[in-house]
């Protein structure tokens, strides 16, 4: 099956936080998943340097804008390689290839856009207004930030044209939003009538001209949000010539396409998105994978409150896998979950070194002192695995991470309780071998997507490829090293 998976594209207006890495990180989980199953796909992240906060930005700290985006856009394209992260793709917003598919597609839905005049309260974070229903006291909701009054003339895109065939679409489950929460919050939006036509452009002069030019009207740029949405089209090469890029192959012929996205941006993903592709005539998304957000120690991670914690500062504790771990294990993707670098230092070692990384080294250890060949014919832990397996994938089909990586380390806790109660460093019998080398075989497959370095060494050190061979020779000269020191 081919698969398109996408990150959303975080504003650079900033450094990179652990919010924008948990989204990347579960987003390379559920793509090594799908690789791991056979199936083609192509992994696409990026960052999004358009809009009003980005030119503020760079004008507070001084620097020029492309000065400016090129820094910061580096600060996260970095965490491709920090985190082993495997994108196949990394868009730019102001890259002339995302320009090339803005422009496209805006000619495509020209026959729903029209000139008309704005006034209301917007907030240059969210990069969105809001009516005086919504916010009486004049306040963002999520960036509690005062809102500004602006009145000005740009272009509307005829939305309003398209709910009812999206509310459609959302009910029937045609778009598969998760969890089911959100899907009843989406559709709650839809019924409030707040939902209007969509403001898609802003003047040029407030921007000073940084953004995406209108085609055929340069006094007006291109709504962030309008042109930051097609980055999933022109990251494959929307736009482009045709047949240069990966568009019809990965956009149009796909089996499935995921979104996966924070809940500060659902109503962008879950009505705007599905109403443009509906006006251009192009293939809709499948699922849209809504997480929740990391509060630290209690508190909303905040520069003002100085709690904003950096990806770099949990390689300097821990590494790249015991990082990779914490995210895909720990914190409930469905519910704000709260970080402390305690938590995380006590997972990292209680839970990754003192129980997953000891039970291999245990079972190496046992296995050198072991016979040297095994036959495969009894497995004392076969009805664990197959429950764990079943569980496993039951919950990555919910797109759970955390459910099923938890079944996961309970076939761990019950390993090494089965070396404990059954003495095996005195010895065993070859059903018992036989049993730890299952117990490897599978924690390697189980915890490949988010452990691929350590899941190939386990793999490589096991010299087994094949369970239903008639039996397996131990390598007694691999000297096998901890993986989590």
């Amino acid at each position: 099956m081919r698969y398109f998976v996408s990150t959303s594209i975080p504003y650079v207006n900033d450094q990179p936080h652990i919010g924008y890495l948990w989204e990347a990180i579960l987003a390379d989980v559920f793509v090594r998943f799908q690789r791991e199953r056979g199936n083609d796909v192509f992994f696409l992240s990026g960052v999004d340097e358009n809009g009003l906060k980005i030119y503020r930005s760079a004008q507070s700290k001084g620097w020029s804008v492309v000065e400016f985006v090129q820094e910061t856009s580096n600060q996260f394209f970095k965490l491709k390689k920090e985190f082993n992260l495997s994108y196949d793709g990394f868009i730019r917003t102001s890259s002339p290839q995302h320009q090339a598919g803005v422009e496209k597609f805006w000619q495509m839905v020209q026959k729903d856009i029209y000139p008309g005049y704005y006034q209301g309260w917007y907030c240059v974070s969210c990069e969105d207004y809001f009516t005086l229903e919504e916010r009486p006291d004049r306040f963002c909701p999520i960036h509690h930030k005062r809102l500004e009054e602006l009145k000005e003339e740009n272009y509307f895109f005829r939305l309003t044209k398209y709910l009812n065939q999206i509310e459609d679409i959302i009910k029937q489950d045609k778009i598969k939003i998760r969890p089911a929460k959100r899907k009843k919050e989406v559709l709650k939006m839809i019924k409030s009538d707040q939902i209007k036509d969509l403001s898609v452009s802003r003047s040029a002069k407030r921007s000073q001209g940084w953004g995406i030019k209108v085609p055929d009207d340069p006094d007006q740029v291109v709504y962030v949000w309008f042109d930051a949405l097609i980055n999933y089209l022109s990251g494959l090469g929307f736009g482009q010539e045709e047949g240069s890029g990966n568009f019809e192959k990965y956009w149009q012929e796909a089996g499935a396409i995921v979104h996966f996205i924070g809940k500060d941006i659902f109503k962008f993903h879950t009505i705007y998105w599905p109403a443009m592709l509906l006006a251009a005539g192009l293939r809709l998304p499948d699922e849209i994978i809504i997480h929740d957000f990391f509060t630290v120690e209690g508190e909303k991670m905040s520069k003002t409150l100085g709690n904003v914690i950096k990806p770099e500062e949990l390689l300097t504790r821990a590494g790249v896998e015991p990082s990779r771990y914490y995210f895909s294990t720990q914190p409930n993707q469905f519910e704000d979950s709260d970080f402390s670098l305690n938590h995380f230092d006590a997972v990292c070692q209680n839970e990754l070194k003192n129980e997953v990384g000891n039970l291999v080294s245990r079972i190496f250890g046992l296995l050198k002192k072991g016979p040297a060949k095994i036959k495969l014919d009894q497995n004392l832990f076969e009805k664990e695995i197959n429950q764990t397996s079943l569980n496993y994938f039951a919950n990555f089909n919910q797109f759970d991470f955390r459910k099923a990586f938890a079944v996961v380390f309970d076939l761990v806790k019950n390993a090494n309780k089965f070396i404990e109660e059954k003495k095996l460093w005195q010895g065993g019998s070859e059903a018992d071998f036989k049993t730890l080398v299952q117990i490897l075989f599978k924690l390697a497959e189980f915890y490949r997507p988010v452990m691929p370095e350590a899941s190939e060494k386990i793999r490589l050190a096991l010299d087994l490829t094949d369970l239903n061979s008639e039996s397996v020779f131990i390598n007694r000269r691999n000297n096998f090293e901890p993986l989590f020191e």
